[in-house]
């Protein structure tokens, strides 16, 4: 797996009115305004969950960060889940 477009993305409007509403569809965009994802506004969450998406690079980076700082033990079924979920977003699980 190749690695991830970096950050920071961005939620953009992708057609309507421009105002927030669940009849909106979104796009995540990279840095210089390249699609990386959209969302359909089918359901009332597509706006957060376009929102998460954007947060994506920066939520690896400092989970990823907290890691390699923390001064206790890595075990632990919260150690654990940290672990899966930098693993799941870059493709090794």
């Amino acid at each position: 797996m190749s690695a991830h477009t970096p950050g920071p993305w961005t939620v953009r409007c992708f057609t309507g009115t421009g105002e927030v509403g669940p009849a909106d569809d979104w796009t995540i965009t990279g840095p210089n305004g390249e699609k990386i994802a959209f969302e359909g506004g089918w359901n009332k969450n597509a706006y957060a969950d376009s929102r998460l998406l954007a947060s994506a690079p920066e939520l690896l980076d400092a989970l990823d960060g907290l890691l390699a700082i923390a001064i206790i033990p890595h075990d632990g079924p919260l150690f654990d889940k940290a672990i899966a979920a930098i693993e799941k977003a870059r493709g090794k699980s």
